[in-house]
């Protein structure tokens, strides 16, 4: 599907529709994905299940891998 969208202007997040198991535990795990628009970088994360808490939680990881490379990004150009 192609999205039309300028380069870093959005983040897009889904989980992974297959789990993965886990060592020590009985429930597989989800995968929670994002991508920023047009940056080719991929974000995933094993989580224990799909709920709103655990989606909140993880979004802080993607957002601050955006927010140290375009500051990486801005300081080479």
């Amino acid at each position: 599907m192609h999205l039309h969208h300028k380069a870093g202007e959005k983040l897009y997040v889904d989980f992974a529709g297959m789990t993965i198991k886990v060592r020590d535990r009985e429930k597989p795990a989800q995968i929670f994905v994002a991508t920023m628009g047009f940056s080719r970088y991929v974000y995933a994360e094993a989580v224990p299940d799909q709920t709103l808490r655990s989606l909140l939680a993880r979004i802080a990881g993607p957002l601050s891998f955006s927010v140290l490379y375009r500051r990486r990004w801005c300081l080479t150009t």
